[in-house]
């Protein structure tokens, strides 16, 4: 699956749906119909920083978002839990990702992005250009170069407080990972927790490493290629249809309320 991954993701790009220009000119123009534009205009520099500042929240918002609703949604979690079925985190867990899961993100990532872009539109009169590395925002290579690559390992890096209220650490993901019920739902953000603490999914790991496990429990060959890109087609089918299944019983459930 890492080796698909590394070779197909440039592909993955193809399947945004929505191109960040169709979503940033209409929220610019939005804003002007309702807010007058502001008349100061900073110089390149300021522009560039707050433009980094920017896309990097709006892409840790944007991975926040779709891992909550990786994990809301049973059928969204059948392609989410392909990364799950890891039992040893290592920096290749990165690229255990179903590519369903991948597209998906890319588009939310991509409406993120656009209404920031909008944003910055308004306020600069003009486009703002974040510092680059590489063609990547340079705030979001070096922290996610850095600290996401180290996030899925077995290293227990504590970040010291308040840090580890405003920045995800390698032991917050490791929790994320847990089999442990306690552990579940929590610690979505990539590098930031500021927006797991404001949606009250934020668990802070302890000094002491805990004896944890990882995993996805009842997955029969959970290492097979071909089960990994298969199998949660046919699962999420079978929740649809569950879920279709369910609807005369919940009409019928409602006429015997009326009834009664």
């Amino acid at each position: 699956m890492a080796l698909f991954n590394s070779t197909t993701s440039v592909l993955y790009f193809g399947s945004v749906l929505i191109p960040i220009a169709v979503i940033s000119d209409p929220v610019s123009r939005a804003l002007e119909q309702l807010i007058a534009r502001p008349h100061f205009v900073p110089n390149g520099p300021v522009m560039a920083v707050a433009a980094t500042i920017a896309f990097y929240l709006s892409y840790e918002f944007a991975y926040w978002l779709d891992h909550y609703l990786m994990h809301r949604f049973e059928v969204l979690w059948r392609f989410h839990s392909v990364h799950h079925t890891a039992e040893s985190l290592s920096p290749l867990t990165n690229y255990r990702v179903h590519p369903v899961d991948s597209i998906i993100a890319y588009n939310i990532l991509a409406i993120s992005n656009g209404i920031t872009g909008g944003l910055l539109l308004f306020a600069f009169g003009g486009a703002a250009s974040p510092y680059l590395i590489y063609g990547t925002n340079a705030l979001i290579l070096v922290l996610v170069g850095v600290v996401g690559t180290l996030q899925h390992s077995h290293f227990w890096i504590v970040f010291p407080k308040p840090l580890d209220r405003l920045l995800l650490s390698p032991a917050h993901h490791q929790l994320h990972h847990s089999v442990d019920p306690a552990h579940h739902n929590s610690n979505y953000g990539s590098t930031l927790a500021i927006f797991d603490w404001l949606f009250g999914t934020l668990t802070v790991p302890p000094r002491r490493r805990p004896k944890l496990s990882f995993g996805v429990e009842g997955v029969v060959e959970p290492h097979r290629a071909e089960a990994m890109l298969l199998r949660p087609f046919a699962e999420a089918a079978a929740v649809l249809k569950r879920s279709s299944d369910r609807k005369p019983t919940v009409a019928a459930d409602a006429e015997m309320a009326q009834v009664i």
